[in-house]
């Protein structure tokens, strides 16, 4: 009886910590959102194609604007401008893709922590610890912070990834999981990539192969159908359906030495390696006269290299424990195949993101990576977890203040 009291002033305690972590977690995300101003570019397409227009209608900057036939397109997925359609019909606002990606986020929060809850099994507290380390003490941090079109992209990819896991650790309905896909594969192709877990866990399955076909034909029919979409979507805007423009944007086409081997190859491995996994963190240093050598630190004291990454596992520590998960369990191993595809594709592009957080495009993988982290935090979600979580989402707000900080620098040419 006594432990039993002491307990419940143990979670008493820790509840109120939670709240209160909480709260400044989300004070420093509305007041970003504030002060803020992100490029719209999802909500401008969203207005051409409320107008019947695939190309921009209003004038806009951006240097991943395709230009072709005298008109300029965007070369990403439609799915994220296509939700937008209906809010930007309704409030007709230049904020409509901040407010979303905001609103996004929130309902992401608590999604995740009653999957974690349901699914996995953690108690109601320990999934709203889970659903923080997704959030703030991992790379999706970059999401949260920004609803740039290449962030609020990924907040929807990752949305509809983990829709499919939920599905998938639920009824398994494959043709609800192969719609989820689908979607995924018309907001970021490469996210698309988790189909592979889907089609290993199938072929794996002990049931007969009649009723493998049977899953495997549910999965693919919605998928193929929206790559059919995009494929349409494409052929209506370049004459080609396998065109989709990333190759044809400004930033691709006029920094040639930026990719010598094409968009994919083996030979930018190495150093996307650097980048996503062992680049450390940038010192901020105070401004001296030339030729004199800098060692004194200005504030921020440490800030993003605009052109590099900062190592995955500084920004999503709590993820170095996927080195000890148990992958003799079936779900772990097709899981990993599945982050090891991803992580190579992705290793392979000619690049590596931009003003980001960490390895943003890794986001592409995180949700897969989030599931086996979850197998190993079920064996033990301790104190010394949630401190690391607590530790890094502070490192990972002040970075994200920093790269504000440097990127106003950068713009307006300040010293």
């Amino acid at each position: 009886m006594l432990m039993n009291l002491i307990l419940k002033i143990l979670n008493k305690r820790e509840l109120l910590i939670l709240l209160a972590f909480i709260i400044i977690l989300s004070s420093s995300v509305f007041s970003v959102y504030s002060v803020a101003i992100f490029q719209n570019v999802h909500a401008e397409l969203a207005w051409s194609f409320l107008h019947g227009k695939l190309h921009f209608i209003n004038e806009i900057s951006n240097p991943d604007l395709v230009v072709f036939n005298g008109q300029n397109y965007w070369h990403m997925p439609p799915l994220p401008a296509v939700i937008l359609m209906p809010l930007l019909a309704l409030l007709n606002s230049a904020s409509d893709q901040n407010l979303l990606n905001l609103l996004l986020n929130i309902l992401l929060f608590f999604f995740i922590a009653r999957f974690t809850q349901k699914k996995f099994g953690f108690s109601k507290l320990n999934s709203y610890w889970l659903a923080i380390l997704f959030l703030f003490s991992s790379i999706y941090i970059n999401s949260v912070f920004s609803s740039l079109a290449y962030n609020y992209s990924q907040t929807i990819s990752t949305f509809l990834v983990l829709l499919s896991f939920n599905e998938y650790f639920g009824k398994k309905r494959y043709a609800l999981i192969g719609a989820f896909v689908g979607l995924v594969f018309l907001s970021r192709l490469t996210a698309g990539l988790v189909i592979i877990f889907y089609l290993l866990a199938i072929i794996t399955e002990k049931i007969s192969w009649r009723r493998k076909i049977k899953n495997l034909t549910w999965l693919s029919i919605p998928v193929l159908i929206c790559l059919l979409m995009f494929g349409l979507y494409n052929y209506a805007r370049f004459g080609n359906p396998l065109e989709t423009g990333y190759t044809q944007t400004h930033s691709y086409s006029e920094f040639p030495e930026l990719h010598p081997y094409g968009q994919f190859n083996y030979k930018y491995i190495p150093s996307n390696l650097y980048y996503y996994f062992l680049e450390g963190l940038t010192p901020n240093y105070a401004p001296v006269a030339d030729n004199y050598p800098k060692y004194q630190l200005a504030w921020p004291y440490i800030i993003p290299n605009f052109f590099g990454s900062i190592s995955f596992f500084i920004i999503s520590p709590l993820f170095i424990l996927l080195f000890k998960a148990d992958y003799r369990n079936k779900i772990n191993q097709l899981l990993l195949i599945t982050a090891l595809i991803i992580t190579i594709t992705l290793l392979s592009y000619y690049y590596n993101g931009f003003a980001q957080i960490g390895p943003r495009y890794y986001l592409d993988c995180l949700p897969v990576l989030f599931m086996i982290l979850l197998s190993k935090l079920k064996d033990g979600f301790t104190v010394t977890h949630k401190t690391i979580i607590v530790i890094s989402s502070l490192l990972n707000v002040f970075l994200t203040v920093s790269l504000i900080y440097a990127s106003i620098k950068l713009l307006y040419g300040l010293k």
